[in-house]
């Protein structure tokens, strides 16, 4: 018997007060709009969502925007979006904010999250303390932490992975094929919501094998049907659809296309690393993430999250500019690694007579590490956003909800999103003969009403531009900040 056993009971405190913070400080990102981390993608999220309630969810299977191409509405073809059908209907049906409705959805399911991860990890290695550890880390690794709060698909696309997992995994002596069938659909929505999440199902595959000995080959054929069915459909979809809207703003076929989202650049040897030893795991979870790897002595109970681990960072590998400019790409590889990071730290600690506070502070350490990761993040806006909300308040202000706009701004999405006006996003990016062109084309689709430029000092530059904008359009409104040009009376 240990003499000195891990205090469990200390342990399961600790765990509990830092899911409180951690809550507490996701809930304090509610009413903080989208003009920070990824805010363009959150908006685009929320307008979708916009446009599902505004339709009164007529068309459900052509996502659209407020962002217009060609004179229509963009359409997105890259994923279904879950999150923006889920959130508009409770904007539909009881009102409120939509930033509130789509950031507490993440908040919730990423809070389901961690009880389902303790669950999973309990069915795999059954010892209370790593489960207790594995979901601190978990909890607190940077990049879970402000996903879990973010409007897009990353926390519900995960939330429906774990599910799945688990729901593959029965309890001793009590399998089912409902609970199978289940956890193949929701792994299935996952890879709706994240089609790079697939590369995780060799790991349920694994499970199976482990956990129905006898007729794992069948299930496991069935599982692989299952969960490749519905992302299958709507991609075949996406396919077939593609060609017809010449509004489409983007698809998978289209990303596909792009050369750069798979070229390596020398860069790349150091950016990749240090992701990781950044917003994805900070420099504490990196660390045990690596020291956990290297302890073999179980590796029959854990070899599922070594592969899990390794099927999770071929993502960073297959896509590895996206994975660079996107760390959440690599949110399916905090489970393992958090698991490793638990293992790590349990046997750190483990016969060793620590006083208590000393346990205490090594956890607490961590966590204030990864706060200082995720503070930018979730609070501090980005320097391109700072305008958006007054941009987009002057907007709504001067403008009717039938009229729209042209927007120079290095967040378009975000101040078309707040404004609740459709209208172009113009790039003040090329030749000036090329813009005056540009503009002219967009004037020809659909008149708009104003023209709002907050990118000054690049309007400025553009000299031949501007003087055509001078000379076309009449000054609305000027001000440090921005210009606003009236187009049509």
């Amino acid at each position: 018997m240990n003499p000195n056993p891990f205090p469990t009971q200390l342990l399961k405190v600790c765990v509990s007060v830092t899911f409180l913070i951690v809550l507490a400080l996701k809930l304090t990102t509610l009413q903080i709009p989208f003009t920070g981390y990824f805010g363009g993608y959150q908006a685009f999220t929320g307008m979708v969502a916009k446009v599902f309630s505004w339709n009164n969810f007529s068309n459900l299977l052509v996502p659209q925007t407020l962002y217009l191409i060609e004179g229509k509405p963009a359409v997105v073809f890259l994923y279904y979006p879950i999150p923006s059908l889920i959130t508009s209907v409770f904007y539909h049906f009881f009102g409120g904010n939509m930033d509130v409705w789509g950031k507490g959805l993440s908040i919730v399911v990423s809070t389901a999250s961690v009880f389902i991860f303790y669950s999973i990890v309990m069915r795999y290695l059954k010892d209370k303390v790593i489960a207790l550890l594995a979901v601190f880390f978990f909890m607190i690794f940077p990049i879970n932490w402000v996903m879990g709060q973010t409007f897009m698909n990353e926390s519900l696309a995960l939330f429906f992975l774990l599910l799945g997992h688990l729901l593959m995994l029965p309890k001793e002596g009590k399998n089912s094929n409902l609970l199978l069938i289940l956890g193949t659909l929701f792994c299935s929505l996952s890879f709706l919501l994240r089609i790079h999440f697939i590369v995780c199902a060799p790991v349920f595959l694994i499970a199976l094998a482990n956990h129905y000995p006898k007729a794992w080959k069948l299930k496991a054929f069935g599982v692989a049907i299952g969960m490749g069915l519905i992302p299958m459909l709507w991609f075949l979809y996406v396919y077939l659809q593609s060609s017809v809207f010449d509004s489409l703003h983007t698809s998978l076929f289209t990303q596909l296309g792009e050369e750069r989202r798979f070229t390596y650049t020398l860069s790349y040897l150091k950016d990749f690393p240090n992701l990781f030893w950044g917003i994805i795991l900070s420099p504490i979870g990196f660390v045990l993430t690596l020291f956990g790897m290297l302890q073999f002595s179980q590796w029959k109970e854990r070899n599922v999250f070594y592969f899990w681990f390794i099927f999770a960072l071929s993502i960073g590998i297959l896509l590895p500019q996206k994975a660079i400019d996107h760390p959440f790409y690599l949110l399916p590889l905090l489970p393992p690694a958090a698991v490793f990071s638990a293992v790590a730290f349990k046997s750190f600690f483990s016969g060793k007579d620590w006083n208590r506070f000393v346990l205490i502070i090594a956890l607490c350490i961590p966590l204030l590490v990864s706060f200082r990761y995720v503070a930018g993040p979730l609070y501090q806006p980005s320097p391109e956003g700072v305008d958006i909300i007054e941009v987009s308040e002057r907007i709504d202000e001067i403008s009717s909800e039938n009229e729209t706009v042209i927007v120079s701004h290095p967040i378009p999405i975000a101040v078309l999103y707040y404004a609740d006006r459709t209208g172009w996003a113009f790039f003040l990016k090329g030749e000036d003969d090329a813009l005056v062109e540009k503009f002219k084309k967009y004037m020809s689709q659909n008149l708009a009403s104003y023209y709002i430029v907050t990118d000054l000092k690049t309007f400025n530059k553009k000299q031949k531009f501007k003087k055509y904008i001078e000379s076309q359009y009449s000054l609305f409104e000027e001000n440090s900040k921005y210009l606003i040009y009236k187009i049509s009376s």
